[in-house]
């Protein structure tokens, strides 16, 4: 427990610093485009729908978004080919070009507090220690993340009870298996499934669709894990955990620990660096930077850390954003960005909704065209959910939700 609260210092401490850097890279750029007569002005809280940006979103009337695809059960995505081990540098991000699309997303301060509709609750379960059922305990403890493998089939990791469980497309529960204590994150790839043993045993672990063990891959000693909505990335066989920046570089740097081939030496996984969360098309990654409280840049990169494509979101609301939380791609890889707002002045609840709160998931495209906006929730989870939100393949959204009365995953789409 004690070098989990640590971590998680050490993780808001960071994230602190990245936010006041960046609120001044943000300045740099107003000043800028002040001096360029020409330049699309930055987006402020003030700013209208007709603002001139290249994209201007809403929330109540979204592009609509053009059928997709569905692939047969079990058919593999596309692969990922093993990044060269030479460390990408981690120099501080540069503000916005004057060039770059800016995307405006008005908010309504009626989204606030609402609970959202539209969502099919999938599983519903109960607290407690039977079939299920979910273990929570006190400081917010429960069930920490889950994932989805290829026919659909929901599995939770039930964190105090030390074990996943198994549920089918429909919700109807299955079964379940027991892990080790420490594991905090699941990920299903490629018809395997993959556990991060965070605290214990340090190390990942693969398993076969029976739960049977297939491998364990160490994890070097000296990365500093951190638990989040991030913490195990999987991709055609190859494996990345989360870890923090040092304090020269404070942002969440992933790390490699083994590839399509097999296991990376511990010594070499410190090399094998990637200062954001590895793409799901191509050898880059993607990362999003925070700017100020309601501004935020999403970059793509190439496996040698050159920007391929970038662009701007700017919220109009009063509130403040935190960004991050989610940041995932489906198979065309488009990107989704989960962002809580919270609004300035003291909480009101209603029926154990917090109405100052707004939870909302913005769709773009690769290029960083809007397809849509919409809130999930008008309340938090009761407990701390590291991986609240799956991204499936086809652009299905799948949301994990603790309340009072137990444990539910919702499907959006």
């Amino acid at each position: 427990m004690k070098r989990k609260f640590l971590s998680t210092l050490a993780g808001v401490i960071s994230l602190a610093i990245l936010t006041v850097a960046m609120a001044a890279a943000i300045g740099l750029l107003q000043q800028a485009r002040s001096q360029n007569p020409t330049a699309a002005p930055t987006p402020s809280p003030q700013a209208s729908a007709t603002t001139p940006v290249t994209n201007t979103a809403s929330i109540a009337k979204p592009a609509p978004t053009p059928p997709e695809p569905t692939p047969a059960p079990g058919t593999p995505g596309p692969r990922v080919t093993t990044p060269t081990p030479t460390m990408i540098p981690v120099t501080p991000a540069p503000p916005l070009k004057a060039t770059s699309p800016m995307i405006i997303v008005p908010i309504a301060e009626a989204d606030f507090g609402r609970v959202a509709t539209g969502a099919q609750i999938v599983v519903s379960a109960s607290w407690g220690d039977g079939n299920a059922q979910f273990g929570k305990g006190a400081s917010r403890t429960g069930p920490t993340s889950f994932t989805i493998d290829d026919q659909g089939k929901i599995y939770v990791l039930d964190t105090l009870n030390a074990r996943v469980q198994q549920f089918a497309p429909d919700g109807k529960y299955l079964t379940s298996f027991q892990t080790p204590k420490g594991v905090e994150d699941i990920v299903f790839d490629g018809g395997f499934l993959y556990l991060l043993d965070s605290y214990g045993a340090h190390l990942v672990k693969k398993l076969d669709s029976a739960m049977r063990l297939v491998q364990d891959f160490p994890i070097a000693q000296e990365l500093s894990l951190v638990p989040s909505a991030g913490g195990l990335f999987v991709h055609g066989g190859n494996i990345y955990v989360a870890s923090l920046g040092d304090q020269s570089f404070p942002r969440l740097l992933y790390y490699q620990v083994a590839s399509s081939a097999g296991a990376i030496p511990v010594s070499e996984q410190p090399k094998r660096r990637v200062p954001g969360r590895p793409a799901v098309l191509g050898d880059g990654y993607i990362a999003v930077t925070p700017g100020d409280s309601r501004n935020a840049i999403i970059r793509s990169h190439g496996p040698s850390g050159e920007t391929t494509s970038e662009f701007g979101v700017s919220f109009e609301t009063s509130a403040s954003a935190g960004f991050g939380k989610n940041l995932d791609q489906d198979r065309l890889g488009d990107v989704y960005l989960g962002v809580s707002f919270l609004l300035p002045g003291p909480e009101r609840f209603d029926s154990g909704v917090n109405l100052n709160y707004l939870r909302l998931v913005v769709q773009l495209s690769a290029q960083g065209q809007f397809k849509r906006a919409f809130p999930i929730t008008g309340a938090d989870s009761i407990t701390d959910v590291q991986k609240d939100m799956v991204i499936r393949p086809d652009g299905g959204i799948y949301q994990l939700k603790t309340l009072k009365e137990g444990v539910q995953v919702l499907r959006w789409r």
